[in-house]
């Protein structure tokens, strides 16, 4: 019966040819449509800073040291379908996969409280938009066809900036107002893969991806427009926060080396 160890290494060597196959880096691209869901909610304040230190004036005209309380209301911002853009570098152990991954998306947006925003207001419309640096991880479902089904999460970090746009008629030295912050994100996706070739496959995905709303986007006034006040404050501070989502769906390619 000395076959049945030589047919047991034979088949563990089979096993271990085949893991070897299904491990490897990899790397994929791909571009798509972005929804930024209505924001209903957020905070903001506004403060100065002299010196490094930071102040306010109360409801009463009272100044007062620190930073004011962020008031919480609702702003019904809405959003045109705007675009995306994804890529990534990973490693697969058989059916799990690691990657490092960045992607970016714009949208333009349409409405704001009870005013509709729209191209025949503004020469540049105001707009979102999204880089972010993820850590993702995927599993992949073998159904022993061309299709491999799989989901996954992803942790990183954001910089969202908002552009206040561009109105008809506005001056030359008019600028555009621009607020910019770098904060926490995470994700979760899922989608299909179809592999068209050894090693090469065509993606489709969803993925859902947030911000927390303690991430403030803020624009800062320098000393030149705060002469008026008593205090000659170095710089005014306007601050926005809000949880942000964004629906992605991308298609794109995946090759493995």
């Amino acid at each position: 019966m000395m076959f049945l160890p030589l047919w047991v290494v034979a088949q563990d060597a089979a096993v271990q040819d085949a893991d070897a196959a299904d491990s490897g880096i990899y790397f994929t691209g791909g571009a798509g449509l972005a929804l930024i869901a209505e924001i209903g909610k957020a905070k903001s304040g506004f403060w100065y800073e002299k010196d490094g230190k930071a102040f306010y004036y109360d409801s009463s005209g009272a100044k007062k040291d620190g930073t004011p309380t962020l008031a919480e209301g609702d702003i019904d911002a809405g959003f045109d379908m705007g675009w995306a853009l994804a890529g990534a570098i990973g490693y697969r152990f058989g059916a799990l996969r690691a990657e490092g991954a960045g992607s970016y998306f714009s949208g333009n947006l349409n409405s704001f409280g009870n005013t509709e925003i729209g191209k025949e207001d503004y020469d540049t419309l105001p707009s979102f938009t999204t880089f972010a640096v993820m850590a993702n991880g995927w599993y992949d479902f073998d159904t022993g066809t061309m299709f491999t089904p799989f989901v996954g999460l992803g942790i990183g970090a954001f910089q969202g900036t908002n552009n206040g746009g561009v109105p008809k008629n506005a001056p030359d030295s008019f600028e555009a107002a621009v607020q910019s912050a770098w904060g926490f994100a995470y994700q979760g996706g899922a989608g299909v893969a179809m592999e068209v070739a050894d090693g090469l496959s065509i993606r489709l995905g969803y993925q859902l991806f947030g911000t927390l709303e303690t991430t403030y986007i803020d624009e800062e006034t320098d000393s030149d427009a705060l002469s008026f006040l008593p205090d000659s404050p170095d710089k005014a501070i306007s601050a926005i926060a809000f949880p942000l989502l964004v629906h992605r769906i991308e298609l794109g390619l995946s090759y493995q080396l």
